[in-house]
């Protein structure tokens, strides 16, 4: 099964930041938003995860989301992952991640006690908007991204850590909550 844990943005900020996307795929067809309902902020991708070990990765997570108390980080700034001439992930980058960062690295701990395989990449905080495939018209990318470098698109208000598994589709992915317990209970 494959999965990852998750912070999910309100409603609001996914339809603000998939609006912010779609208009970049208008003027770059190669950009193709990721929908409102699948944006998220990913703190460790699992990937595939033996059925026999979903309950030890469930465990680690509810174990986690009660050793944390609710925390709030802003969502501001669109970048990219790649070259800047040819990215291939847009992102909204999320600043004041002081708890956000706590709980990542907590669950890390967890996940690496219970034995199952995380990504063990650099934690940068973002919520993926868009993915680019590789276009004559990639390049007009980096100065609409300076555009947005400073955009606001509000508070995070993280109360709550998912269990997502994912379904990979010729139409792309779709996500399935399996577990989302509050924080501090």
């Amino acid at each position: 099964m494959r999965l990852f844990i998750a912070i999910d943005p309100p409603r609001e900020m996914r339809t603000c930041l998939n609006l912010l996307a779609r208009g970049l795929a208008e003027d770059v067809p190669c950009v193709r938003p990721v929908t409102a309902e699948n944006l998220h902020l990913t703190l460790h991708f699992l990937g595939d995860v033996a059925d026999d070990d979903v309950s030890l990765v469930s465990d680690a997570v509810v174990r986690v989301a009660a050793e944390h108390s609710p925390c709030a980080a802003k969502v501001c700034s669109v970048g990219s992952f790649g070259r800047r001439a040819a990215p291939s992930i847009l992102w909204a980058g999320v600043e004041g991640v002081d708890g956000l960062l706590r709980i990542q690295s907590s669950l890390g701990g967890e996940l690496r006690k219970a034995q199952v395989a995380c990504d063990d990449r650099s934690f940068i905080p973002h919520i993926t908007i868009a993915r680019v495939r590789a276009g004559r018209r990639v390049r007009r990318l980096a100065p609409l991204i300076d555009t947005y470098a400073d955009m606001d698109f509000g508070i995070l208000h993280i109360e709550s850590i998912a269990l997502v598994k994912s379904t990979l589709t010729p139409e792309g992915a779709s996500y399935e909550t399996l577990l989302k317990p509050s924080l501090g209970e």
